[in-house]
């Protein structure tokens, strides 16, 4: 029930304007960094990969 009156209030912002309301995102994460290919990565994923057969 408490989303409800954000829904509201975002709809009414809509209709005010006829446009949709977004908020700004901004990534802050590293800029530069390498690709690396999905088979080459190492991480926790790495024992749930599928594997081929």
């Amino acid at each position: 029930m408490s989303r409800v009156g954000g829904w509201v209030a975002h709809v009414l912002e809509y209709q005010d304007d006829n446009r949709l309301i977004r908020p700004r995102a901004r990534y802050i994460g590293p800029e530069d960094r390498d690709f690396v290919r999905i088979d080459e990565r190492e991480g926790p994923l790495d024992s749930r990969r599928a594997v081929a057969v």
